[in-house]
């Protein structure tokens, strides 16, 4: 009987002729548990005309914060905090790069880099209330060697 292949690779091995995610790390060490369908993604960026896509990760980034807000007064002049205010900062962030090439073509196929905020994903990690188990709820295929 034969054995069924995973169509998942895992993130840290990602690496083909228009993808690349090698360079790329997940909080808790997770890109060796993240799997990435190369040939799914490879379909998608041809339907949007996407030439190659490269990961990346950004250990520096900023996180989200909370703030309390004031909301009134009582008679001795004591602040009420009774709001918060959240300045939320994106997990990732993208940049497409046209190539400029002299050839005059129809279309472009321009560079898509992703870039992975790794300390706000920590945060939004660890103030999840999720299970590890829910996280497939949201998408994320969880790569499991045999």
């Amino acid at each position: 009987m034969s054995e069924k292949l995973s169509p998942y690779t895992p993130m840290s091995e990602a690496k083909t002729a228009r993808v690349d995610s090698t360079g790329a790390t997940l909080p808790f060490h997770l890109q060796e548990r993240v799997g990435l369908n190369t040939k799914y993604l490879t379909t998608l960026m041809q339907i949007g005309g996407i030439g190659t896509l490269k990961i990346v990760s950004d250990n520096n980034g900023e996180t989200s914060k909370t703030s309390a807000t004031m909301v009134g007064f009582t008679r001795n002049g004591e602040a009420y905090a009774g709001k918060a205010k959240i300045d939320s900062v994106p997990s990732s962030n993208h940049n497409l790069t046209d190539i400029n090439s002299p050839d005059p073509k129809q279309s472009s196929w321009p560079k898509l880099n992703l870039t992975l905020n790794i300390p706000e994903m920590k945060q939004r990690i660890l103030r999840s209330p999720m299970k590890e188990f829910q996280i497939q709820k949201y998408g994320l295929k969880i790569y499991k060697k045999p």
